[in-house]
């Protein structure tokens, strides 16, 4: 029955044939044929608001309009008993007939299990005015004492009847009723002092399943549904002011009632309401309640309901959240912390900010504020992904100063490989590195940045004996770095180097340096004339 109740969820929120339902629906079937290899049979009594096996309770709900047992009850079903020999097929249907069920109260469940044909499930469906019927075999005793009782009421109440001169037969007026094709025709004609007992027993027992069936979200609803056809056909008689305090209500029923799928069915109507709506005061009516639901009081609401397990889970949760527009990113970002230590949640969250982040990155530097490393982390992964410019800038500072050393050391990745600043740190750390690969990704990302603070370091680098055992081609690099960060400012030093002597080893490498130092003086005339 626990695995049941994984079905009816995924059913809720999937097609029948997505892979959650038929994944819960296996399970189901698995389950309940291993059951039956070792026990043969499996007996569920149902009572008004359970199931139960040998007198335990192996199935119940709080919200009646979600109870199983409930629904069965309320049809006059009392017992289900499933034999060995049930095959998979027939698992799957009768899981599929318990949804609908539910769903559905205008269903009667008795029908369903018919239709559904299913070989080896028994059920047993009690009428208190059915004529009597042999036993069967499988009943359990305490349905079989139900039967006895019942059969004595209805003995007693013919006794009563009969008492006033009229006589009745038992016979299967249900049976009868419904075969008959116009319950309203005719008319009968009652002499005077005569007594008729007129009450159809079918229509009076299909009333009175039919309010056992409406609980308070069903009522709701169709006062909903009354509010907003007045609204659009009797506007002055319906006042909008009226339907925009019942439809603030019906959100605060639902929050109440910790059901996220009933808030999202509700908000997804008021949203789809809005769109159509043609008149400025139908338009504020449902505006009113959008901004309600954007309060901050109210979203703190919603992130308590995921928290409190409500009815849904992410998916109903971010069914709701689309509902909050540019405040998403807010309420997502609330949520998180909230569930920061359960994964799933985390996971889903993170995935559902990552669409929203690059309009409110702010919600990462909300997310920065706690001391959850993996949340850290995960922040700047999606910072590195959607952010760029100072939105970026600020998150990676703030991730600098978290107090997880494992944010701090990202943080500070990101910082010298997608900032200004950061890349200019580590251009001027690189210039003396031991690497020359180093060295020249280092010149180019300085040139990049048009960093000119970079050229006294340049001409240290430049004017130390070590620099001309370095290669040809990493000596020009520095000195086109040179010229095109220093401009006319560089001339002088240029022309030193156009006169540069050293040791007898270094010869070689002087006069190249000396031909590079007039090539590079020559370019910096070109750009001059250019700039001019």
């Amino acid at each position: 029955m626990q695995q049941f109740v994984k079905c009816f969820t995924n059913l809720k929120l999937y097609p029948l044939e997505h892979s959650h339902c038929r994944d819960s629906l296996g399970h189901f079937s698995t389950q309940l044929q291993r059951f039956l290899r070792r026990h043969e049979v499996l007996r569920l009594t149902v009572s008004h608001s359970a199931l139960l096996t040998e007198g335990e309770i192996v199935y119940e709900a709080e919200q009646r309009s979600d109870n199983l047992a409930f629904r069965l009850y309320v049809d006059g079903l009392r017992e289900i008993t499933i034999r060995a020999g049930t095959t998979a097929k027939e698992a799957e249907r009768l899981a599929i007939v318990f949804y609908k069920a539910i769903i559905d109260p205008s269903l009667d469940c008795t029908n369903l299990l018919w239709e559904a044909d299913l070989e080896h499930i028994d059920y047993q469906a009690l009428n208190a005015l059915a004529e009597a019927w042999e036993q069967q075999d499988f009943l359990s005793g305490e349905s079989l004492e139900l039967l006895e009782s019942m059969n004595e009421d209805v003995d007693k109440t013919a006794a009563l009847l009969n008492e006033g001169g009229l006589s009745f037969e038992l016979t299967d007026g249900a049976a009868e009723a419904k075969q008959s094709t116009d319950l309203s025709g005719g008319t009968i004609e009652q002499e005077e002092g005569s007594q008729y007992l007129g009450a159809d027993e079918v229509a009076l027992q299909a009333f009175r399943d039919d309010v056992l069936a409406w609980g308070p979200d069903r009522m709701l609803t169709q006062t909903i549904a009354t509010a907003l056809d007045g609204l659009a056909q009797e506007p002055k008689i319906v006042k909008p002011d009226s339907v925009a305090w019942l439809l603030k209500e019906s959100v605060e029923i639902a929050i109440r009632s910790n059901d996220m799928e009933s808030l999202g069915e509700l908000l997804g109507r008021y949203h789809g309401e809005l769109q159509l709506a043609d008149e400025e005061e139908e338009e504020e009516v449902f505006e009113f309640v959008f901004a309600f639901l954007r309060q901050e009081e109210t979203a703190a609401r919603v992130v308590e309901m995921a928290l409190n397990g409500a009815l849904g889970g992410p998916a109903a949760f971010f069914r709701i959240s689309t509902y909050f527009g540019d405040d998403e990113p807010r309420l997502v970002a609330g949520t998180l912390v909230a569930f920061r230590d359960t994964k799933d949640w985390r996971d889903a969250l993170f995935e559902r900010l990552g669409a929203s982040v690059a309009k409110q990155p702010k919600s990462l530097e909300f997310l920065l504020e706690t001391d959850h490393e993996e949340i850290a982390l995960q922040c700047l992964d999606l910072a590195r992904k959607h952010l760029t410019g100072d939105a970026l800038e600020r998150v990676i500072n703030i991730a600098r100063e978290h107090p997880q050393a494992a944010a701090q050391k990202e943080a500070h990745e990101l910082w010298l490989a997608h900032t200004p600043k950061g890349r200019l740190s580590r251009a001027t750390t690189l210039l003396k590195s031991a690497k020359r690969d180093e060295r020249l990704i280092a010149l180019k990302g300085l040139i990049e940045l048009d960093h000119k603070a970079a050229c006294p370091q340049l001409k240290e680098i430049i004017t130390d004996s070590e620099f001309l055992a370095r290669d040809p081609e990493e000596r020009r690099a520095f000195l086109i770095a040179l010229r095109r960060l220093g401009g006319t400012a560089s001339v002088a030093f240029l022309q030193q180097q156009t006169k540069r002597t050293t040791r007898i080893f270094n010869r070689a490498a002087a006069k190249e340096l000396r031909a590079m130092a007039e090539e590079e003086l020559a370019e910096l005339k070109k750009d001059t004339r250019r700039g001019s």
